[in-house]
């Protein structure tokens, strides 16, 4: 449906039965999409960087800090872990974690408060903590504006140190969070034109 109602240039839709609450909020959309991505933009490296503060604290036991908030121009070249969330909804984006391995052992080790058994273990634990602070992130967005329904994709692991991550469609911004453990790699991005999912 998606492509037909991209076709026949179709905003919105709205399903019976019909609440007020949602015709709004889809006439609203529908009337302001420019002003709703703008402040997507505006508020989405925040409120990612409040979702993995808030779940590395707690989930990890240690505190953390950011030192440095920019845009990527240049690939940037992997840590060795990195996990890739695609975000989906009224507008699509990206949020990427990467950290070393060394870093991620030691974040699975105080998660599972045992040893990871192996890398797979590690890397499954890695995965699960980024698709949390992503739907975390994604459920503070929707909170504040409603009209964005952004939901998580499945995660995507790669793992090794020569790995370089480049976005040619989705400008993304970077964060560097630091952790008694090591430093960690925060990147979002959004762009315009939606993805259903259902």
């Amino acid at each position: 449906t998606e492509i037909k109602t991209k076709r026949f240039c179709i905003s919105g839709f709205v399903q019976k039965p019909v609440e007020a609450d949602n015709l709004f909020e889809v006439i609203r959309k529908v009337l302001s999409p420019d002003t709703l991505f703008q402040e997507l933009l505006s508020r989405g490296l925040d409120t990612f960087k409040e979702a993995l503060s808030q779940n590395i604290t707690r989930m990890a036991k240690t505190s953390v800090s950011f030192i440095e908030d920019a845009e990527i121009d240049d690939p940037y070249k992997s840590k060795g872990v990195t996990t890739i969330i695609g975000i989906i909804g009224q507008y699509t984006g990206t949020m990427i974690l990467d950290l070393s391995f060394e870093v991620a052992e030691k974040i699975a080790e105080t998660i599972l408060r045992r040893p990871a058994k192996n890398p797979e273990e590690v890397l499954a634990m890695v995965s699960e903590l980024a698709n949390i602070i992503g739907g975390i992130a994604c459920s503070m967005l929707n909170k504040r504006e409603k009209a964005l329904g952004l939901r998580v994709s499945p995660p995507s692991m790669f793992h090794g140190n020569s790995a370089e991550l480049v976005s040619p469609s989705v400008k993304i911004h970077k964060s560097l969070a630091e952790t008694e453990y090591g430093v960690i790699f925060l990147g979002v991005g959004f762009k315009k034109g939606s993805t259903l999912w259902m």
